[in-house]
């Protein structure tokens, strides 16, 4: 059990990867109840409560510059009227925008 202020939090998961995926993960961004992160050169979407990974995604850059995968940077932007939230990621050429997972 882990104690973070006044509530008690049970790690109910634990990440199923090896090292060479978390290479040049810098950033992690918590959204509603996903995790999205950059590691392995993609943009990774985990559900927080069970550790599902709902997608992975590759750089589209990738086809123009071999060295131009997702790196250093994921931030997640709330949706409005219902509509889903949007997470951002950049590359070594472009900045795109994707649906958040839910």
């Amino acid at each position: 059990m882990l104690k973070t202020g006044s509530f008690r939090q049970q790690k109910s998961w634990r990440p199923k990867t090896d090292f060479k995926s978390l290479l040049g993960s810098i950033q992690t961004c918590l959204f509603k109840k996903e995790v999205y992160y950059v590691g392995g050169m993609a943009l990774h979407a985990v559900e927080v409560a069970t550790g599902k990974h709902l997608w992975r995604l590759k750089s589209p850059d990738v086809a123009v510059n071999r060295g131009a995968f997702f790196f250093g940077f994921c931030a997640a932007v709330p949706g409005k009227n219902g509509k889903k939230g949007r997470i951002i990621a950049n590359t070594g050429l472009n900045v795109y925008c994707y649906e958040a997972a839910r």
